[in-house]
């Protein structure tokens, strides 16, 4: 008889412990918000590999089902009020978002494979190495490293057509805040 109720009460607590842990945190995982290449929004929580891998492991908290993604599959993410952007299977850091965003590469997907059913493939990625900087126009989603090399020539190009966010980007060469309030401007221009 004893067997029997320690049976069944093992099964009851089978059954209605992912109830009751639904609420709580999955170790090693964050609350995040992602929007997936349809569209679509998914509440959940991730555990962020975006740096190493290039990718996130997701859970959805009404089934627990676990989801692998990488940045091809994904249109975006948000983290504790951080935003990224997925460009060609790399994230990228939101700095200053309008019609021209200031990223920062957060990934380097060009050598993680990619399976096509049992075939890998390469993404060849985006330009630059994890930590770069670029502009990253929305209309015609052009992605733009920012290179001291071609700072000059950038800058003009892209906020030569607002003269205070020019004169801002021009006295802030080696300053990334000071490049986050041209590009603010820029997109305030009028």
């Amino acid at each position: 008889m004893r067997i029997v109720l320690l049976f069944f009460f093992l099964l009851l607590n089978t059954m209605f412990s992912g109830l009751f842990a639904q609420g709580e945190t999955p170790r090693g995982y964050i609350r995040a918000k992602l929007t997936v290449l349809d569209g679509s929004i998914l509440h959940g929580y991730i555990k962020n590999n975006i740096r190493y891998k290039a990718a996130i492991s997701f859970i959805q908290p009404e089934t627990g089902k676990k989801t692998e993604y990488n940045g091809n599959n994904l249109i975006g993410i948000e983290i504790e009020n951080i935003s990224f952007i997925c460009i060609n299977g790399d994230f990228f850091k939101i700095l200053s978002k309008g019609p021209l965003c200031l990223l920062q590469k957060s990934s380097d997907a060009s050598s993680i494979p990619v399976y096509n059913g049992s075939d890998p493939v390469f993404s060849n990625g985006t330009d630059g190495r994890q930590g770069d900087y670029f502009f990253y126009t929305e209309n015609t989603r052009e992605l733009n490293l920012i290179s001291e090399k071609i700072y000059q020539k950038i800058i003009t190009q892209k906020l030569g057509s607002c003269p205070t966010a020019f004169n801002r980007a021009t006295a802030s060469v080696n300053d990334i805040n000071g490049l986050k309030e041209a590009v603010d401007f820029y997109n305030n221009c009028k």
